[in-house]
């Protein structure tokens, strides 16, 4: 299925084998459904997702251009299967109902030891680089953010700079443990692995591209804010549909 215009419909499935291209217009569900096997591909226009459910794949096109915006996030897994794929590729996405926590699991999966070939969130174009990834933090409406950006980029602003060493050593002294602290690769600590991947984007962020953001203009992630999420419930999770579904944390 081809969607060019405004699509506003209140459930969205793409089936087994099953292919859907969003290339432009709008698209509003109020839940969208990948099963396994199935493909949607996110190349142009704007997507509001709702519930989004990713047994499958969900693809975006290089760009830096598009945004997926979700309410609540869930991959789903069958037996035998490794469970979806979310490629933001050189994108972004935002999901209104989630913890630091769980995005940085989920983030954790597809960065699969740096070379972004995990399920769960990852990034095609992070593995074709050595000085990008996704990074994820908090907006000033308390919705999470996940961008691709710079490794090191600790406050979402597009570029490496004191700032984010400020950050780092902070979050290395305080035994931090996420984005904005400076844990850059996605285990847990802040170490010397960290300060090599910002240091190798530091020197190397001359031709690094800049992202369009969702309003307001800035969504630079405040470190107080990223610490608040922390202690947020987890997100409310859908009980209305007939499959057992895997938990956003979940293996």
């Amino acid at each position: 299925m081809n969607v060019a215009n405004e699509l506003t419909i209140g459930f969205s499935r793409v089936s087994k084998s099953g292919s859907y291209n969003l290339s432009g217009g709008t698209l509003n569900s109020t839940l969208t459904n990948i099963n396994s096997g199935g493909t949607f591909t996110f190349a142009g226009g704007a997507m509001s997702a709702g519930v989004l459910v990713v047994e499958g794949q969900l693809k975006l096109t290089t760009g830096a251009n598009k945004i997926v915006r979700a309410h609540e996030l869930f991959f789903e897994t069958e037996t035998g299967t490794q469970g979806g794929v979310l490629d933001l590729s050189d994108n972004s996405m935002i999901v209104s109902f989630a913890t630091p926590a769980d995005i940085r699991f989920l983030i954790g999966k597809g960065y699969n030891g740096g070379t972004w070939t995990g399920p769960r969130i990852t990034s095609s174009a992070a593995a074709l680089t050595t000085n990008h990834a996704l990074g994820y933090g908090v907006t000033p409406q308390n919705e999470l953010i996940v961008k691709y950006t710079l490794y090191g980029d600790a406050d979402l602003n597009g570029v490496v700079n004191f700032d984010d060493y400020a950050r780092i050593d902070h979050g290395f002294n305080n035994g931090g443990s996420i984005w904005s602290e400076g844990d850059f690769d996605y285990n847990g600590v802040v170490n010397f692995d960290d300060y090599a991947l910002i240091d190798l984007a530091f020197n190397t962020q001359g031709g690094a591209r800049q992202q369009p953001v969702p309003e307001p203009s800035s969504v630079a992630v405040t470190f107080a804010a990223s610490i608040a999420m922390m202690s947020r419930a987890s997100a409310r999770r859908c009980r209305s549909h007939a499959r057992e579904r895997e938990p956003m944390f979940a293996s």
